[in-house]
């Protein structure tokens, strides 16, 4: 298996295709006679939704070969060690030797749950292995996560995935497509089989204060009591006075007794959306329930433009051989968007081709692990394939 990064900022769509087609074949040699086998396209939506539809039709038919072909419109890509938003920018992250399927759902609201059932009787027959990855890609207003996510913990058990919601342009909806088929509130699917064990890492910018505190009281978004405690006392408690309205204090949610306690993939974390000092309480966004366990968290400053490496742990299962490509999946991209800082490590990256999507919100899942994938807002997700 091996995989090349093509890129452009072209003008127009098929030009700008053309030129990341020609950066791959640069990659892979001229004269090599080797075809894709796959491909991931993002474009950032500041194309237009015009552009778009047209740059969807023409990556497939650009190429050569018969590859398989799935793409998204995203706020911003990472490319060359360099963040780009707010300007047409079309990045191609091709695969040769690997086993590739597409799948795809229109017309998804209300449905959510029953697209895994879906593509479930679509996936090779042997269900889901080591080896196994999909990239999954939503119509990021229109399409529910959550419920999404608990049909793949329903009927795509153990699958890695990681996943993200597609950003709408100026003109038109959020674009997903598969193959060269325009999505209309859809979501899409890469599914690759491969040798080695995709590596996938949760990484959070920041750091955590405290153990796992349990939430004893709830309603709602709103949470009342934690370890038997008022919450807003025990909020209060991590906060110093003079930074309570100058240092942001987030919250990290977690599963009770989760076998990797505090471990960045088992954290989902949020910000505190409000307080009411007559209840004591205060407001997380996303659904929680008493019961749960909560830690509080301290956001990196804005400035801050590498990931905290004692905040990255490798998942389970991860392959031992050498990284043939990663795609980092984040919302951290707009405060080094103009500038050529970018929220990961040279040395991290190494000489593999490595793909950054900026978008609203992300998920992942290990291999093996049989609950839903993890819905992230304010954290990073990675997966690296391997040998």
């Amino acid at each position: 298996m091996r995989a090349a990064l093509g890129f452009s900022t072209q003008w127009p769509p098929r030009q700008a295709v053309s030129e990341a087609w020609e950066g791959i074949r640069r990659a892979w040699g001229e004269n090599d006679a080797g075809a894709p086998s796959a491909v991931f396209a993002v474009a950032t939506a500041a194309w237009g939704a015009s552009a778009l539809a047209e740059m969807a039709e023409a990556v497939r038919t650009e190429g050569w070969g018969h590859p398989v072909g799935v793409g998204a419109s995203v706020e911003g890509v990472r490319v060359g060690g360099q963040w780009l938003a707010n300007q047409p920018a079309l990045a191609l992250l091709a695969l040769e030797g690997v086993e590739a399927h597409s799948l795809s759902a229109d017309e998804v609201p209300g449905r959510e749950r029953s697209v895994a059932l879906e593509w479930a009787a679509e996936l090779p027959a042997q269900g889901s292995g080591p080896g196994d990855l999909m990239i999954t890609v939503v119509d990021g207003l229109r399409v529910a996560g959550e419920p999404l996510l608990e049909g793949m913990a329903e009927h795509l058990p153990g699958l890695a995935t990681i996943g993200f919601g597609a950003t709408e342009p100026p003109g038109g909806p959020a674009l997903v497509w598969s193959e060269n088929e325009i999505l209309e509130s859809g979501c899409a699917g890469l599914f690759l089989r491969t040798s080695g064990s995709p590596r996938i890492e949760v990484v959070h910018k920041g750091q955590v204060l405290c153990d796992p505190i349990p939430i004893t009281r709830s309603r709602g978004s709103w949470v009342y009591g934690l370890g038997g405690r008022p919450a807003l006392e025990v909020l209060a408690q991590h906060q110093s006075p003079e930074s309570r309205h100058s240092e942001p204090l987030w919250v990290g949610l977690l599963e009770p007794n989760s076998p990797r306690g505090t471990a960045p993939e088992s954290l989902v974390i949020r910000n505190v959306a409000g307080t009411d000092p007559a209840t004591a309480s205060f407001c997380v966004p996303g659904p929680f329930r008493t019961g749960m366990n909560l830690v509080f968290f301290k956001p990196a400053a804005p400035s801050s433009s590498r990931l905290e490496t004692g905040s990255t742990v490798t998942a389970a299962g991860a392959g031992s051989g050498p990284e043939v490509c990663t795609v980092c999946l984040t919302n951290w991209a707009g405060e080094d968007a103009s500038s050529a800082a970018a929220p990961v490590d040279r040395e991290r990256i190494g000489v593999a081709p490595w793909l950054g999507v900026s978008a609203a919100y992300q998920w992942a899942r290990s291999s093996g692990q049989l609950g839903p994938p993890l819905l992230h807002t304010h954290s990073s997700v990675m997966a690296s394939l391997k040998t």
